[in-house]
């Protein structure tokens, strides 16, 4: 049996991300693409006993437990680069990473509105990474390129000193020491074609949260996506020679997740297998909550990949689904060794098995998660979610709890 618990909670509006530190003291949540909010995570005098848990549902509180506000900074404003006077400029699509308990990476994609175009475009800042001081609230080092976003995954850190930092069409990887540009994944020539790889076309793009780096074996794993059809490609990083290798580029269509929209990946934390989840935007659909409309049956949410170097499998998971989306940002991730937890766009938490493909519910009655970060070793897991009409949303920490913890 798999439980994701209720520990603590507060409350946000405007919310875009969040982070766990590694050592699992520190969480921070941005809102409005500008605030920061830093708690040190203050843990409770007695342990929850999951099999005490009426309800794991609905959760229950830790006693003494507490997310203990730390520090809140105020980012500045945007600059304008460049940018001609009737311009606006702003801040979308913010990610968050730890970079240590000292320093919050802040990923961040420059929006310009109106004011017609004053630099050329070679020159136009749209993305930036910034390293926050967590003690001074300072921005003390910020690389800026004019790659394209959106920002659709966090940054990645490389150990021991170098940080991915995925744009839309490319990654860079920075040295974090001096925030100098060590390579980038790939780069265009001036018609835009991808230079150095054959037959890969310039629509490509990294898919939401799609970036996941095991550092022993040092392979990096990215999901790219264009119009009808995926790619999980694979790379070994050599940051401190400067380059890297591509490593395989592996097509996922002809019934594997064909006809499905390429949404996002996870890790499995020993690094032994990779899962891909494809959403099944079809299934989607959009059910009236006026008296006497039928709650649809389940239909086909989508479907979940395990690879590893043995084999591969294809579950198709199917749920109740109530929500239309147009576009919609899965955060997978492994809660043990044959189970992945998966939001829907409701905010619903659920399990599959990845040997049966059973799925099992987890956490329902939220709104729409934005964001999540999970902290393996001390099973926490950090959600932020976006709120709706009439209630803010949320920022909680849980705990993660499995059978097999205790194997």
């Amino acid at each position: 049996m798999a439980l994701i618990y209720n520990k603590i909670l507060t409350h946000f509006s405007g919310l875009n991300s969040v982070a766990l530190s590694a050592n699992g003291d520190l969480a921070a949540a941005c809102f409005n693409d500008r605030e920061l909010l830093v708690y040190r995570i203050i843990e409770g005098p007695r342990q929850i006993d999951p099999s005490k848990i009426v309800n794991p549902n609905i959760g229950a509180l830790e006693e003494g437990g507490s997310l203990q506000e730390y520090r809140f900074i105020r980012l500045p404003m945007p600059g304008r680069h460049n940018r001609p006077l009737g311009a606006k400029v702003r801040f979308e699509h913010t990610k968050l990473a730890f970079l240590n308990d000292e320093t919050l990476l802040v990923a961040r994609e420059v929006e310009q509105i109106g004011g017609g175009r004053s630099p050329p475009p070679s020159e136009d800042v749209n993305i930036s990474l910034a390293a926050v001081d967590i003690e001074s609230g300072k921005v003390v080092s910020e690389f800026m390129d004019s790659a394209d976003g959106p920002i659709l995954a966090a940054p990645v850190l490389v150990p021991p000193q170098y940080v991915l930092f995925p744009a839309a069409r490319t990654a860079i990887c920075l040295d974090t020491t001096s925030f100098r540009e060590v390579f980038r994944l790939r780069t265009f020539d001036e018609a835009e074609a991808v230079i150095g790889e054959k037959r890969v076309s310039s629509e490509e793009h990294i898919c939401h949260n799609a970036v996941a780096y095991d550092s022993q074996a040092r392979i990096l794993y990215v999901l790219w996506r264009e119009y009808g059809a995926s790619f999980l490609q694979t790379y070994r990083l050599h940051p401190e020679k400067g380059n890297f290798e591509r490593l395989q580029r592996r097509p996922l269509f002809k019934g594997e997740l064909e006809g499905l929209e390429a949404n996002s990946l996870c890790l499995r934390p020993d690094g032994k297998e990779v899962a891909v989840w494809g959403t099944d935007l079809d299934g989607l659909i959009d059910c009236p909550t006026e008296k006497g409309v039928k709650v649809p049956e389940p239909v086909r949410f989508g479907r979940l990949g395990i690879l590893s170097k043995k084999n591969k499998r294809f579950l198709d998971v199917h749920l109740k689904i109530h929500y239309g989306v147009d576009e919609f940002g899965a955060k997978p991730f492994y809660l043990d060794d044959r189970t992945v937890v998966i939001n829907t766009p409701g905010g619903v938490l659920f399990g599959v098995d990845t040997i049966s493909g059973k799925s099992e519910l987890l956490m329902e009655e939220w709104s729409q998660i934005q964001d999540l970060s999970v902290h393996h070793q001390k099973r926490l897991l950090l959600v932020g979610t976006k709120g709706k009409a009439g209630y803010s949303g949320e920022l909680n920490l849980l705990g993660l709890y499995s059978s097999r913890d205790k194997r």
